[in-house]
Order: C-alpha cells, then sequence, then structure tokens
C-alpha cells in the first residue's frame, strides 16, 4: 500500500509539512483511518 500511496497518492505542502493522502477501501470498519509518519534522515541522523 505505501508503494501504491507514493504512486497514486494526492499531496500537498504546508511548511514545514509535506502531506501525501490517498482514500482507500480498508478491509474493516473498526479502524476507519489510517495515518503513518516519517521524518528525513538529513534531519534525524541515525545512530
Amino acid at each position: 500500500m505505501i508503494e501504491t500511496l507514493f504512486r497514486e497518492g494526492k499531496a500537498f505542502s504546508i511548511f514545514p509539512w509535506r502531506v501525501i493522502y490517498m482514500p482507500a477501501d480498508l478491509p474493516t470498519d473498526k479502524y476507519p483511518v489510517q495515518a503513518g509518519f516519517s521524518v528525513s534522515a538529513r534531519k534525524f541522523p541515525m545512530p
């Protein structure tokens, strides 16, 4: 689903955030919304 999100999703930016979203049919009504977050490795280097 992540690959599809980046390939087919829609995006907008409001500094300092960039939002990428895509409506999707989820297999359950228990969780109507799913979200994921990431940060730039340049700003938050791994030890």
